[in-house]
Protein backbone atom coordinates (compact mmCIF):
# COMPACT_ATOMS: atom_id res chain seq x y z
CA UNK A 1 0.00 0.00 0.00
CA UNK A 2 1.43 3.65 -0.88
CA UNK A 3 1.42 6.24 1.77
CA UNK A 4 1.46 9.76 0.87
CA UNK A 5 4.12 11.65 2.79
CA UNK A 6 4.08 15.37 3.74
CA UNK A 7 7.06 17.09 5.22
CA UNK A 8 6.47 19.21 8.02
CA UNK A 9 9.12 21.84 9.56
CA UNK A 10 9.29 21.90 13.53
CA UNK A 11 11.36 24.87 15.20
CA UNK A 12 13.33 23.08 17.45
CA UNK A 13 16.83 22.96 19.56
CA UNK A 14 19.44 20.83 17.94
CA UNK A 15 21.93 21.16 21.00
CA UNK A 16 24.37 23.31 19.72
CA UNK A 17 21.96 26.34 18.46
CA UNK A 18 18.42 26.76 17.78
CA UNK A 19 17.36 25.41 14.07
CA UNK A 20 14.72 24.35 12.00
CA UNK A 21 14.33 20.36 11.19
CA UNK A 22 12.53 18.84 8.85
CA UNK A 23 11.01 15.74 9.46
CA UNK A 24 8.62 13.70 7.09
CA UNK A 25 5.21 12.77 8.44
CA UNK A 26 2.50 10.67 7.11
CA UNK A 27 -1.37 11.31 6.25
CA UNK A 28 -2.43 10.71 9.65
CA UNK A 29 0.41 13.62 11.05
CA UNK A 30 2.82 10.44 12.48
CA UNK A 31 6.18 10.85 12.32
CA UNK A 32 8.21 8.49 9.31
CA UNK A 33 10.48 6.16 11.11
CA UNK A 34 12.99 3.99 9.71
CA UNK A 35 12.07 1.12 8.30
CA UNK A 36 8.82 2.44 6.95
CA UNK A 37 8.79 2.65 3.26
CA UNK A 38 12.63 2.59 3.47
CA UNK A 39 15.65 2.44 5.82
CA UNK A 40 16.31 5.86 5.89
CA UNK A 41 15.92 8.19 8.52
CA UNK A 42 15.25 11.22 6.26
CA UNK A 43 15.83 13.61 8.52
CA UNK A 44 17.23 17.24 6.72
CA UNK A 45 18.71 20.01 9.46
CA UNK A 46 18.75 23.58 8.28
CA UNK A 47 21.10 25.33 11.14
CA UNK A 48 21.21 29.29 11.33
CA UNK A 49 23.99 31.04 12.16
CA UNK A 50 28.06 31.04 12.58
CA UNK A 51 28.24 28.55 15.54
CA UNK A 52 26.15 26.23 13.35
CA UNK A 53 28.00 26.02 10.80
CA UNK A 54 31.05 25.55 13.05
CA UNK A 55 29.40 22.31 14.61
CA UNK A 56 29.05 21.37 11.25
CA UNK A 57 32.55 21.35 10.60
CA UNK A 58 33.77 19.88 13.46
CA UNK A 59 31.66 17.14 13.07
CA UNK A 60 34.19 16.55 10.06
CA UNK A 61 36.48 15.46 13.04
CA UNK A 62 34.70 12.54 14.14
CA UNK A 63 34.74 10.61 10.85
CA UNK A 64 37.66 9.38 8.50
CA UNK A 65 37.69 11.30 5.69
CA UNK A 66 36.31 14.91 4.09
CA UNK A 67 35.72 16.49 0.58
CA UNK A 68 34.99 20.10 0.33
CA UNK A 69 33.55 22.50 -2.36
CA UNK A 70 34.70 25.42 -1.23
CA UNK A 71 33.82 28.50 -3.63
CA UNK A 72 33.35 31.22 -1.27
CA UNK A 73 36.14 33.73 -1.37
CA UNK A 74 34.63 35.84 1.60
CA UNK A 75 33.68 33.38 4.49
CA UNK A 76 35.45 35.56 6.59
CA UNK A 77 32.59 38.08 7.00
CA UNK A 78 30.35 34.87 8.89
CA UNK A 79 32.90 33.01 10.63
CA UNK A 80 36.12 35.69 10.61
CA UNK A 81 39.42 33.77 11.15
CA UNK A 82 37.99 30.41 12.90
CA UNK A 83 38.16 27.82 9.70
CA UNK A 84 42.35 29.18 9.07
CA UNK A 85 43.01 29.64 13.11
CA UNK A 86 40.60 27.24 14.93
CA UNK A 87 39.16 24.80 12.83
CA UNK A 88 42.10 23.71 9.86
CA UNK A 89 44.75 23.07 12.28
CA UNK A 90 42.48 20.66 14.37
CA UNK A 91 41.59 19.17 11.19
CA UNK A 92 45.30 18.54 9.52
CA UNK A 93 46.73 17.59 12.61
CA UNK A 94 44.25 14.41 12.32
CA UNK A 95 44.79 11.16 10.12
CA UNK A 96 41.54 12.35 7.99
CA UNK A 97 41.90 12.01 4.64
CA UNK A 98 41.01 15.58 2.90
CA UNK A 99 40.13 17.01 -0.55
CA UNK A 100 39.29 20.33 -1.48
CA UNK A 101 38.21 21.66 -4.43
CA UNK A 102 38.74 25.43 -4.39
CA UNK A 103 38.06 28.55 -6.44
CA UNK A 104 41.37 29.09 -8.43
CA UNK A 105 43.11 32.27 -6.94
CA UNK A 106 46.42 33.49 -5.85
CA UNK A 107 45.57 32.79 -2.08
CA UNK A 108 44.09 29.04 -2.77
CA UNK A 109 46.89 28.38 -5.00
CA UNK A 110 49.45 29.35 -1.77
CA UNK A 111 46.77 27.35 0.39
CA UNK A 112 46.80 24.36 -1.91
CA UNK A 113 51.02 24.54 -2.12
CA UNK A 114 50.50 23.58 2.21
CA UNK A 115 49.04 20.52 1.41
CA UNK A 116 50.97 17.70 0.92
CA UNK A 117 49.08 16.19 -2.00
CA UNK A 118 48.56 12.95 -0.49
CA UNK A 119 46.66 12.68 2.71
CA UNK A 120 45.48 16.45 2.28
CA UNK A 121 45.07 17.44 -1.62
CA UNK A 122 43.35 20.64 -3.22
CA UNK A 123 42.26 21.35 -6.87
CA UNK A 124 41.04 23.97 -8.61
CA UNK A 125 37.97 25.44 -10.50
CA UNK A 126 37.39 29.06 -11.95
CA UNK A 127 33.71 29.25 -10.30
CA UNK A 128 33.33 31.21 -7.06
CA UNK A 129 30.30 31.58 -4.92
CA UNK A 130 29.61 32.10 -1.32
CA UNK A 131 28.53 28.76 -0.41
CA UNK A 132 30.71 25.71 0.69
CA UNK A 133 29.39 21.61 -0.08
CA UNK A 134 30.87 19.32 2.59
CA UNK A 135 30.90 15.67 2.39
CA UNK A 136 31.69 13.79 5.17
CA UNK A 137 31.79 9.96 6.01
CA UNK A 138 28.11 9.99 6.81
CA UNK A 139 26.72 13.37 5.85
CA UNK A 140 26.23 15.89 3.47
CA UNK A 141 26.20 20.05 4.00
CA UNK A 142 25.40 22.87 1.81
CA UNK A 143 26.51 25.74 3.88
CA UNK A 144 25.43 29.42 2.79
CA UNK A 145 28.15 32.14 4.00
CA UNK A 146 25.53 34.93 2.95
CA UNK A 147 26.50 37.57 5.48
CA UNK A 148 22.94 38.38 5.99
CA UNK A 149 21.26 34.79 6.56
CA UNK A 150 24.00 32.42 7.08
CA UNK A 151 23.45 28.77 7.95
CA UNK A 152 23.96 24.92 6.79
CA UNK A 153 21.91 22.60 5.56
CA UNK A 154 23.26 18.84 6.56
CA UNK A 155 21.51 15.84 5.06
CA UNK A 156 21.95 12.18 6.47
CA UNK A 157 20.03 10.29 3.79
CA UNK A 158 22.57 7.35 2.82
CA UNK A 159 21.10 7.50 -0.74
CA UNK A 160 22.26 11.34 -0.85
CA UNK A 161 25.21 10.99 0.79
CA UNK A 162 26.29 8.54 -1.88
CA UNK A 163 25.23 10.71 -4.99
CA UNK A 164 27.01 13.72 -3.99
CA UNK A 165 30.33 11.35 -3.93
CA UNK A 166 29.32 11.04 -7.20
CA UNK A 167 29.23 14.10 -8.21
CA UNK A 168 31.80 15.12 -5.80
CA UNK A 169 34.26 13.18 -8.11
CA UNK A 170 33.27 14.05 -11.07
CA UNK A 171 33.84 17.51 -9.92
CA UNK A 172 37.25 16.05 -8.97
CA UNK A 173 38.36 14.54 -11.55
CA UNK A 174 37.18 18.10 -14.04
CA UNK A 175 39.25 20.57 -11.65
CA UNK A 176 42.98 21.63 -12.18
CA UNK A 177 45.60 20.43 -10.13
Amino acid sequence: MFTTWTPIIHYCNLGISSGILLVVHNQDNQPRSAGEGDSMNNAISVMPGAVSIHAVYERLLKGTKADFICFSTGYEAVIGDWYDETFAPKLFATQINTREVVADNAGNRTYGKQKDGVKNQVRFMVDSAESDLILGDDFVAIISFNPANPYAVIIEDPIIVASVRVWFNAIWASATR
